[in-house]
């Protein structure tokens, strides 16, 4: 019996080191300074919300987009595109450069 016990604590203490190290393994993956998408909340699967994206010296604003209820959810920036949802229900795929509308989906209610 004291066998039995023994072999399934060394198991146990086994899979848990393994599972440790797997995981200090992983660590948290680097922001590529060359992509600089923002496909979902906080920016990446890991939510750091962190960009390796150099910022201007001065921040202006260098366009505007109404839609016809508000905005809740965050934009998502993929390639030269921003995509943005609404309370209007409608999915919004805009230029990243200029703002323009380059199309819009209108789904069955309001998006958030």
């Amino acid at each position: 019996m004291k066998k039995t016990y023994l072999s399934i604590n060394i198991a146990v203490y086994a899979l848990l080191f393994l599972c440790a190290a797997a995981i200090a393994q992983s660590g948290s993956p680097e922001v590529s300074a060359a992509n600089n998408d923002w496909p979902m909340f906080r920016g990446n699967a890991q939510m750091t919300g962190v960009s390796n994206a150099e910022l201007p010296e001065q921040l202006d604003l260098i366009w505007r987009f109404q839609t016809d209820d508000e905005i809740v959810s965050t934009a998502a920036i993929v390639g030269e595109r921003v995509f943005v949802a609404s309370a209007d229900g409608h999915l919004y795929a805009l230029d990243l450069a200029s703002g323009e509308q380059i199309w819009k989906y209108a789904a069955n209610g309001d998006i958030k």
